[in-house]
């Protein structure tokens, strides 16, 4: 796992830190987006804790988007999630963006290794949620999942994020 240690990052911090992380399925969005808001004291918004309820049921689009609202509203925060339904409301509260554009082999190579590590821990997720190994073995594939959505989100990601101008990119 990443260690990140921000301790001595220079001045103190600007009133509102407000950073939104994206990008591909297993580029590390959860895992930076945790070390931040830790290191800087500020509260997580992680989007999958919304967008899945029990048993991997997704939460109603209105229901949704206003819990997104609610975490964003005020104060800093840092949000990590692709979701389209909530892209309107957190992008343009943002100070900063930051997608994680990382190469297919390193996308692919995270998620199987947090696949396989979740599947065989059984670690929960968000709302009793686990991944099962045979969830991703059996019932969807992993690869084709892992492709379409790197393929797709590189795609498009760079003309969405053209309007914001505090957009940090990672490449690999």
């Amino acid at each position: 796992m990443n260690s990140f240690d921000f301790s001595d990052a220079g001045p103190a911090a600007p009133a509102h830190i407000r950073i939104a992380i994206v990008g591909t399925t297993g580029s590390g969005k959860t895992t930076l987006a945790k070390a931040l808001a830790e290191n800087l004291g500020v509260p997580h918004v992680e989007l999958d804790a919304f967008y899945h309820g029990p048993n991997w049921l997704q939460t109603p689009k209105d229901e949704f988007r206003k819990l997104a609202d609610a975490a964003t509203l005020e104060g800093s925060w840092i949000s990590d999630g692709n979701y389209h339904l909530a892209r309107d409301i957190v992008w343009p509260r943002a100070t900063t963006l930051v997608w994680l554009d990382y190469s297919f082999p390193i996308v692919f190579l995270r998620l199987f290794k947090r696949t396989m590590l979740r599947g065989i821990l059984g670690t929960e997720l968000w709302n009793g949620n686990r991944e099962g190994l045979r969830r991703h073995f059996l019932l969807k594939s992993l690869c084709s999942s892992g492709c379409s959505k790197h393929i797709g989100g590189v795609a498009g990601k760079s003309q969405r994020l053209l309007p914001f101008p505090n957009t940090v990119t990672f490449k690999s």
